[in-house]
């Protein structure tokens, strides 16, 4: 497709309140912060970071093709400059000013787990030719205005933006961006919860502020439904009160109402809403709270008036999200790669997953790694994590990361043998040790810093 959109330098300047050196004679289409990955007409993002300083790259952008740059200072190069007092501010009035411009329907999904993997489903229910969606988890303060910046009314019906935070008071500045059409909160479990005081409440409210700014519906999951007025039936609920002030607008509350029966070679669903009774046939296997992701994205899509046949056609297409519940089969070894990220609450899911794959009876490794930000309950999470995993005196628990010590005490705590476990510093020292290992199922779980999937065969 064409790229269609365009962004008036006047207007930049406006939303911005900053000032160009000179116009653009260019048209910009687009943002980029990487000058290896700029396009034409795009706009280079000079950020700063504790890390790095992108004013040291704006001359190379401008060599690489960049029609202009926003930064914070005037520089000695020929190319455009709109200076502003901040770059990642700029971008995100930018984003905030282009949003009340767009026509397209946004939805905004967020949660402690299954953000992608809702995202990719729900663009694949809707429609991927009509359908923009976050690029890869682009879903924090840069990300997010990234991703509204990109989405071209020309082009796309319809928009799914994936909202991740870390720390307090995010939420409310993402969700100020997005200001959805409809908010989807899929789960809330201990992720981040070091940032929040190790209070789960504090989290949970939090990622409720985004439905302060949604304009029509709002998808939650039963756990919830206690911040809520009592039903007036069994699927519409009037918001009460989420944070001290009540949310401004009456959108109504859908929460899962479905049935699920799992299958030899997946799962059936019947949905129910009071408008809507839908069965649905998932044929993969999944665990159970990867089946409610999939049962809020097709209400969601019932919502959207699509036919449930249609639906089905569209789910009959899925395959899983790169390294987010992936199996792998290399060399007559079966991997099963869930290491992007790790909370408990996907690491209790990603286990269920893979031990209902594969026979009870057959020998497995389980390559663990830590989670993070999990505050001062990071040791009970890890242990008790431990404490959960089906385990036959075969197996193998190859260990990595921070918090090995307290996972270990929960393999034993299952009378798991010490000689059954193997502790390790780096990933690279536990793929020379898993390549010796004679079994045929492996499960790689971890936090993103660990690199999990540098263990797997390169053949």
């Amino acid at each position: 497709m064409v790229n269609c959109k365009r962004f008036n330098p006047i207007d930049l300047a406006q939303w911005t309140q900053g000032a160009w050196t000179h116009l653009p004679s260019e048209i910009i289409q687009n943002f980029c912060f990487d000058t290896r990955l700029l396009k034409a007409n795009e706009c280079f993002l000079a950020l700063k970071t504790d890390h790095n300083d992108g004013h040291v790259y704006v001359e190379q952008a401008q060599q690489w093709g960049a029609t202009a740059a926003i930064v914070e200072r005037k520089l000695p190069c020929p190319l455009p400059q709109l200076i502003v007092s901040n770059t990642l501010q700029a971008l995100q009035r930018i984003a905030f000013h282009y949003r009340n411009t767009l026509p397209t329907e946004i939805f905004a999904i967020t949660g402690s787990c299954g953000k992608t993997t809702a995202k990719e489903l729900l663009a694949l229910l809707l429609d991927l030719e009509k359908t923009f969606k976050t690029p890869d988890n682009f879903n924090n303060r840069l990300g997010v205005p990234l991703s509204l910046t990109q989405i071209d009314p020309h082009q796309h019906a319809q928009a799914v933006i994936e909202i991740g935070i870390s720390k307090p008071h995010e939420m409310e500045t993402l969700a100020k961006m997005v200001r959805p059409n409809t908010s989807i909160l899929l789960n809330v479990g201990p992720a981040h919860i070091g940032n929040f005081n190790d209070d789960i409440e504090q989290l949970t409210k939090e990622k409720m502020t985004l439905f302060q700014f949604s304009k029509n519906n709002i998808f939650l999951p039963d756990a919830l439904l206690k911040y809520f007025m009592p039903p007036h039936d069994c699927q519409t609920y009037t918001i009460a009160q989420v944070t001290p002030q009540h949310i401004p607008n009456k959108s109504p509350i859908h929460h899962l109402c479905y049935t699920a029966q799992a299958m030899p070679y997946g799962w059936q669903l019947q949905l129910y809403n009071g408008i809507h009774h839908c069965t649905f046939t998932l044929p993969f296997r999944i665990g159970t709270g990867q089946v409610d992701t999939f049962v809020h994205m097709l209400q969601v899509a019932l919502e959207c008036k699509i036919p449930a046949d249609i639906l089905q056609q569209r789910l009959n297409r899925w395959t899983p999200v790169y390294r987010r519940g992936e199996w792998l089969h290399i060399d007559n070894k079966h991997y099963f790669v869930d290491c992007y990220n790790a909370n408990p609450l996907s690491f209790a899911d990603s286990l269920q997953h893979f031990q209902k794959e594969i026979s009870p009876h057959v020998p497995r490794c389980y390559v663990l790694g830590s989670m993070a930000e999990l505050g001062s309950k990071s040791s009970f999470y890890h242990r008790q994590i431990a404490q959960s995993i089906q385990h036959t005196s075969q197996d193998v628990f190859v260990l990595i990361g921070d918090f090995m010590d307290d996972m270990k005490a929960g393999l034993l705590d299952q009378n798991i043998q010490n000689t059954q476990i193997k502790v390790f510093k780096t990933t690279q020292e536990a793929k020379a040790f898993l390549t010796t290992l004679p079994l045929a199922y492996f499960f790689l779980k971890g936090s993103h810093r660990y690199h999990l999937e540098t263990c797997l065969p390169t053949g």
